[in-house]
């Protein structure tokens, strides 16, 4: 019986175990490798957006349009306007009721043929009998008539909307605004008709002559006290001031090509021109808010001059866009002190 060599065996046995575990290797790799290929496909189809394309068609031995018949245009048939909904009277009314204004329309030959206004309003005179189917010269004599015809005859000539004030045609003391515009067609073209909206601006207009009335006991008032205001605009570098001041420095207007600045500046005292310069200047940093200097007037007559300066106006932002304030004639109240 013969033995094998014990060295030569255990060689075969990890010849044997090298070459099996070679084999599982390559097996593991194509393994990995597959399951590698799937996920890939996978992320690939949930990447890919989601499509609504139909299958193609399978060609057929005819073509398609040979089967297919013609289409045949069909006339849409609208129904006649007798067909639709009439307007619905008491929504009509009901948009006339809340009307604030008295709506005339005009012919060509300024002859009234509709007159639509709020049946909730009282009104002094009947206008549909008064105005509608006659003239404005025949519903209000041409004296009375004369301001609105004027206006009527300027919007046929020029096509655009013309706006006149007048007081009552009736002795009622009230004042209304009337708004005359022209009609156009579809295409655009003028019709020779005219429409006038007719409101009452009596409120208006008193608030308005209160205004007026105080703006003049102001002006008044700065005379007396030998006042005059200035405004400064940051934003369009304008300076303005009110009829005192130009009185003050005894001025209709000022001479031609000169800024307001430029022109006061040169009136003022050499000796102080520089204590001026510097307090227009630093206006968000400077605290004095009011000055005195010495000025000569139009008339060469010395005068002394305070200037006060009201809190800047600013934006959202908090940046500075108008400086107001007056300025004072004091040279009566300094030579008062004096003596």
């Amino acid at each position: 019986m013969i033995i094998p060599d014990v060295s030569m065996l255990q060689m075969m046995l990890a010849g044997f175990a090298a070459l099996l575990v070679s084999v599982l290797v390559i097996l593991l790799l194509k393994k990995l490798r597959r399951l590698r290929e799937e996920t890939e496909e996978e992320e690939a189809e949930e990447e890919t957006p989601a499509t609504d394309k139909l299958p193609e068609p399978v060609p057929s031995a005819q073509p398609i349009i040979m089967d297919t018949p013609a289409l045949t245009a069909v006339p849409v048939i609208l129904p006649p306007p007798s067909a639709y909904p009439a307007p619905d009277p008491a929504g009509i009314n009901a948009i006339l009721n809340s009307l604030l204004d008295i709506i005339f329309e005009f012919d060509e030959h300024k002859r009234c043929l509709n007159v639509w206004y709020s049946k909730n309003r009282v009104l002094i005179v009947d206008v549909q009998t008064m105005f509608k189917g006659k003239t404005v010269t025949e519903s209000l004599g041409e004296e009375k008539a004369k301001q609105i015809n004027d206006a009527l005859d300027k919007v046929a000539a020029t096509q655009q909307p013309v706006i006149i004030e007048f007081l009552s045609f009736f002795g009622s003391g009230r004042w209304f605004s009337a708004n005359i515009s022209p009609v156009f067609d579809d295409n655009g073209h003028f019709t020779g008709r005219t429409t006038a909206a007719v409101t009452d601006i009596s409120e208006h207009k008193k608030y308005a002559n209160e205004l007026k009335e105080k703006q003049v006991q102001l002006m008044d008032a700065q005379k007396v006290a030998r006042l005059g205001g200035w405004w400064y605009d940051i934003n369009s570098r304008q300076t303005s001031w009110s009829d005192n001041l130009y009185a003050l420095l005894e001025i209709e207007c000022l001479p031609p090509d000169t800024k307001h600045f430029d022109y006061y500046i040169s009136r003022v005292h050499a000796d102080d021109r520089r204590a001026i310069y510097k307090f227009f200047s630093d206006v968000s940093d400077n605290p004095l808010n009011e000055i005195e200097h010495r000025l000569l007037s139009a008339n060469n007559e010395l005068k002394i001059f305070k200037i006060m300066r009201g809190q800047p106006v600013r934006d959202a932002d908090g940046q500075i866009t108008r400086i107001t304030g007056i300025i004072q004639d004091i040279t009566q109240s300094r030579v008062t002190e004096r003596t």
